[in-house]
């Protein structure tokens, strides 16, 4: 499995095992498509390498993480995006796959005429090789 593949399993564990009755995978679709509500995609990973002295290089990997909720209310989605937040903040290295790993920015988007939220969450991780 690819290093970004496998940084990827360990956020769709984390965000599962924070909220329990998550749906979550890697890739993104549609709302209108989702089965099973809250649902969260883990999707456009994306990596900057940076060279130091000794050419040892660090890596940092952005990660999109879109959770889709329909029927809660703003805060509803707002606080799974906490406990989504704090499971990687429990386990910064998630599992050993990285050196370490922080949520770097979030937001919720919602239509008024529709009942369904989307929060984004954006993770960063570092690992040096």
């Amino acid at each position: 499995m690819s290093e970004m593949g496998a940084i990827m399993d360990k956020i769709v564990t984390a965000a599962e095992a924070a909220v329990t009755e998550l749906v979550a995978e890697r890739e993104i679709r549609l709302a209108k498509d989702t089965v099973g509500f809250p649902h969260a995609f883990i999707y456009a990973p994306e990596e900057d390498v940076g060279v130091f002295s000794g050419m040892q290089e660090r890596v940092t990997t952005r990660i999109l993480l879109k959770l889709i909720t329909q029927g809660e209310t703003q805060e509803d989605t707002a606080l799974k995006l906490d406990s989504i937040g704090a499971q990687i903040r429990a386990d910064k290295t998630l599992g050993g796959v990285v050196r370490w790993a922080y949520v770097s920015a979030r937001g919720i988007a919602e239509a008024p005429s529709s009942n369904v939220k989307a929060g984004d969450m954006v993770i960063v991780t570092v690992q040096e090789r």
